[in-house]
């Protein structure tokens, strides 16, 4: 979606030349396991310390929209947003897509 953001802009004239994306700025350091299954705590474990900030320079004193297609526990959200805070970034929002929801077990109908 982000890759086609300067055509939807323009078709839906929305073009912001103040906003920038910058796929870029966050880096993956390491690989993680699949979080599929993993309580909360667990995954806050499993991405801690994952991602890095880039080019500091280029966020400092800035507001940061953070975009994430689904969020689960919030524990990636929130190590991004840890990593862009402590590298000078005014603040970080986050806008998500989507939201799992709980499985219900049909098994247990009252």
């Amino acid at each position: 979606m982000f890759r086609r953001w300067p055509r939807m802009a323009e078709v839906l004239n929305a073009d912001r030349p103040d906003i920038r994306i910058k796929r870029e700025i966050l880096v993956r350091t390491r690989s993680t396991e699949s979080q599929v299954g993993m309580t909360q705590e667990e995954r806050q474990a499993n991405i801690r310390n994952v991602f890095r900030v880039r080019k500091p320079s280029e966020i400092r004193g800035k507001g940061i929209l953070l975009a994430d297609d689904v969020i689960t526990t919030g524990s990636t959200a929130n190590e991004c947003a840890r990593a862009l805070l402590e590298n000078g970034a005014r603040h970080v929002d986050v806008l998500t897509l989507g939201q799992t929801q709980k499985r219900l077990d049909t098994n247990n109908e009252r």
